[in-house]
Order: structure tokens, then C-alpha cells, then sequence
């Protein structure tokens, strides 16, 4: 057989540092650009949640005026495209040598354990240190697997040889670069698409909960605002500029209009109106979703819907006010619970809203333990079952649990923002 020469050697060398030293994940845990890209390597031998604080409606005759704020279309950026990789030059006409395998074609050989010999001794179970190896013994678990694997109470079961034991080591499991990372949970499988907003710098920190309790909002009552919103009766259909309509939640005529649900633009943006405390009617706010919840699951620390939203951002403008906390923004979510104030039962003509906090989505999770597909399942069929004939309570509905991923609560970063038109056509703010 012919020797590989000390060129062919030279030539290999770099492609292996190179290969070897290409990364597959990013600091942060996200996929790297190698997703867009075919890597060369070298291969190596939820206590429940409390669901949603309800908002309740203002509806104090109290003045409180505030400047109209400026409506504006903030600057939204496009996704930015993956440049295409200049082609490789075609390697010199004379060049010979054998061609460089792919390591990731490669069946890779199972690890091969190594015998080492150690002091034998009577580790207890650490799950359960109170308990010493006799009673193991007693027990008749010392061929237990788990037993057997942990090495506990090796010299009361016997497996000693004297003072020692002989004890299989395998090597450590060394880095897969050819296999591409699992998504994280809630993490989406699919790339994104349609526009994105340039990230915040310098937000402050914030979470959202939901509600939508069909009052005529503190924003509707021309004390309140130099721009009042219109409201609609209990058909949904618009007040006008009747806006000293007392509301339906002290049993007047000015119900919530159901065009105030929240939409979407592609994947990675959304509008919707909120209610939110300190600020005057009209303001618009950024807020951008770190991934978490302010009601983290206690089996795993972590929010399912909350992490399907890391990366996604909102733009919501402020029309109510209400019994909730400093950074707290409570959405208009058609089915996310009527909190202090009811209006809908009689509007919608149904008592089955779900949690008083929290509306369907919190009682889709606690029919179903709080598991994830469940529990969207359920708030689909709420949605279809409740709002059947009113179009855009439905769309809003189901905006909740896809684009929103049923998120419970999360965590993000806000800062105020001039207002686009998506809501000051609909709001006239």
C-alpha cells in the first residue's frame, strides 16, 4: 500500500482544525448559523398557575385627562436574508490525492468500557442516606440494576474481591458535531416568517396577564381622554360619538367593540390594546418576550408557551386602567377572563367562560394537569364553542393560543414607542 505524503498531509491539516473548530450552538443556546449552512466535521473515535389578574374597567367619572399621543408607524425591518456563500474555487488542474471522507457518513465504533480495579466500600443510596446497606440486604435489592450501576453497598452484597472491586469506566461521551440539536420545549421547529422589530436596549422589566370583561373601557369616557374610544352595544354595534354612554358593567349600553382583539403580523410581530396603570390613554408601548413567566411551573421551572415566544415582540396601546401591578400589562384577549367586572355573560349570551381569572386557557390547563398540546386542544374547542357567528372574537381567541402559544403570563421588556396605525385606525388615539 501506497503512504500518504507529507503534502497530502499538510493539505488535511488545516481542513481538520477548521472542521473541528466550527461551532454548532451560539453562547446563548440558539442555533447557530450553521442551520443555513452544511457544516464539514471531523468526527471524533408548572404549582399551578394563577392564571391572568383581570383588569377591571374604570368606570370612575373621575377626570383624568391626558395628551392625545402621536399616532406613528414605528420603523419594522425586515428578516434579514442568510447571504449566499461564495462558491469554492476549483482546486489546480494538477492536483492529485485522495479525496477527504465525510466523518459524519462515518458509523462511529461503540464506546469500549475500561476495567479499572478500586477500593470497595459501602456507599449508601444518596436518595435515601438515612437508610444503612443491612437493610438493603434485607430487602434482597442488591441485584437491583440501579444497585448495580451506583456500586451502592457493594461490600455488604458482596461484589468484592478482598479490599476491591473491579468496576467497568467507559470514556467520556464525546461532542456530537454531525447531528443537528433537538429544538429546546416551545422552542418552534420551523423557521419564523414576515417581518421583525429592531430589540429593545434599555427596556424595563414587565409581564403580561389577559382579560376581556366586555365594560366599556377607562378610555372611553371623554373626562378620561381628549380622544375617547367608541363603544358598541350589546350586538356589537357601534355607540358613535355617544360617548357619555354609561357601561354595561353597571348596566348600561357601551359594551367593549370586539374589532379590540389582537392580531398578528407574520410570525413575529402582533397588536393589541392593554390595559396598564401611570400612563395616559393612548401611549403605546414595545414589548419584547425574553422567553420565561412570571408563573414559572414548579416540575421544570419554565413555561411552555412562555419560551415559544423568546424573540417575539408586541406593540400594544394603553386603553384601560385597573387594579394591577407596576410593569403589569393586561391584554384584551377575547376569552381570557372577565376578572373584577362581567359584562359578557349577557352579551354573549353564556356563563361558560371559563376561570373568573384566567377565562378558558386557565381552565384548559387545570383539566388537563397543565400538559401543553392538551391543553391548546381545549382552548381551540372553547374558542369555536363560545365565540360560533361573532368572527372577531373568535380570531382573537385563537390568536391566543397559536400565535401566542397559550403563553401563561410571561416575562419581557417594555418601552414606549410611537403608535403604529394598526391600532390608531382602530382606537382613533
Amino acid at each position: 500500500m501506497k503512504l500518504a505524503t507529507v503534502d497530502s498531509l499538510l493539505v488535511l491539516l488545516p481542513l481538520a482544525v477548521a472542521c473541528s473548530s466550527k461551532s454548532r450552538v451560539d453562547a446563548d443556546g440558539a442555533a447557530s448559523d450553521l442551520a443555513t449552512q452544511q457544516p464539514i466535521h471531523v468526527g471524533a473515535a408548572d404549582t399551578a398557575s394563577t392564571g391572568s389578574t383581570g383588569a377591571p374597567s374604570d368606570t370612575s367619572m373621575a377626570p383624568q385627562m391626558s395628551s392625545p399621543q402621536p399616532s406613528m408607524t414605528p420603523a419594522v425591518g425586515s428578516s434579514a436574508t442568510p447571504s449566499t456563500p461564495s462558491p469554492s474555487q476549483p482546486s489546480d488542474a494538477g492536483a492529485t490525492g485522495p479525496s477527504e471522507p465525510d466523518p459524519c457518513s462515518e458509523e462511529k465504533p461503540a464506546p469500549v468500557p475500561t476495567m479499572v480495579t478500586q477500593p470497595c466500600t459501602d456507599d449508601v443510596n444518596e436518595d435515601q442516606p438515612d437508610l444503612p446497606c443491612s437493610q438493603w440486604v434485607e430487602w434482597g435489592t442488591c441485584d437491583e440494576e440501579w444497585m448495580l450501576e451506583r456500586h451502592v453497598c457493594d461490600r455488604s452484597c458482596g461484589r468484592c474481591d478482598g479490599d476491591t472491586i473491579v468496576v467497568e469506566v467507559l470514556p467520556p461521551v464525546e461532542e456530537d458535531l454531525c447531528t443537528p440539536p433537538e429544538p429546546a420545549d416551545g422552542e418552534p421547529d420551523v423557521p419564523r416568517e414576515g417581518p421583525t422589530l429592531p430589540p429593545l436596549t434599555d427596556g424595563q422589566d414587565g409581564f403580561t396577564t389577559r382579560y376581556w370583561d366586555c365594560c366599556k373601557p377607562h378610555c372611553g369616557w371623554p373626562q378620561n381622554s381628549s380622544r375617547p374610544i367608541s363603544s358598541c352595544g350589546g350586538d356589537n354595534g357601534s355607540l358613535g360619538g355617544d360617548f357619555g354612554a354609561s357601561s354595561a358593567c353597571e348596566g348600561g349600553p357601551a359594551h367593549m367593540c370586539w374589532n379590540f382583539g389582537p392580531q398578528s403580523n407574520g410570525d413575529n410581530i402582533a397588536y393589541a390594546f392593554a390595559a396598564h396603570n401611570g400612563v395616559g390613554c393612548g401611549a403605546c408601548f414595545q414589548l419584547d418576550f425574553t422567553g420565561e413567566s412570571h408563573n414559572p411551573k414548579p416540575d421544570t421551572g419554565h413555561d411552555q408557551g412562555s419560551q415559544s415566544l423568546a424573540g417575539k415582540s408586541m406593540i400594544v396601546q394603553v386603553i384601560n386602567t385597573g387594579g394591577i401591578d407596576s410593569g403589569q400589562f393586561d391584554l384584551l384577549v377575547p376569552g381570557g377572563g372577565v376578572g373584577d367586572f362581567d359584562a359578557c355573560t349577557n352579551q354573549w349570551g353564556t356563563s361558560d367562560l371559563g376561570e373568573r381569572y384566567g377565562g378558558f386557557f386557565l381552565a384548559c390547563q387545570k383539566e388537563n394537569n397543565f400538559e401543553y398540546e392538551a391543553s391548546r386542544a381545549c382552548a381551540r374547542d372553547w374558542c369555536d364553542r363560545v365565540f360560533t357567528g361573532k368572527d372577531d372574537l373568535h380570531a382573537g381567541c385563537m390568536w391566543f393560543v397559536e400565535w401566542f402559544g397559550l403563553a401563561d403570563n410571561p416575562t419581557m421588556k417594555y418601552k414606549e414607542v410611537p403608535c403604529p396605525e394598526e391600532l390608531t385606525r382602530i382606537s382613533g388615539m
